[in-house]
C-alpha cells in the first residue's frame, strides 16, 4: 500500500510585528527571531534549494503605525 504525494504544507513565520513565509518556493525558512530594533534584529535563517533568484513574502500582522514601538505594531523598521 502506498500513500499519496503531498506537498510540504508552507509553514508562516511569525516574530515581532511581521511575518515571513517561503510560499513562492525555491528555499525554506528554518527559523526567525527578534523585532526588528537595533537591539532586537530581525533573523530569519533559510535553506536555499536553487541557485535560481528566490522570493521572501513579508507581511505585517499587526497595525501599522509609522512611528510606533517596534514588535507592537509595524512600523516599517526592520
Amino acid at each position: 500500500m502506498s500513500l499519496p504525494a503531498e506537498a510540504d504544507p508552507v509553514k508562516v513565520w511569525t516574530t515581532g510585528a511581521y511575518s515571513f513565509s517561503d510560499e513562492l518556493g525555491g528555499f525554506r525558512i528554518t527559523g526567525v527571531s527578534g523585532i526588528g530594533t537595533k537591539e532586537d534584529p530581525l533573523v530569519i535563517k533559510e535553506e536555499l534549494n536553487t541557485a535560481t533568484p528566490v522570493t521572501l513574502t513579508i507581511r505585517a500582522t499587526k497595525p501599522i503605525e509609522p512611528f510606533g514601538k517596534a514588535g507592537e505594531v509595524a512600523n516599517g523598521v526592520m
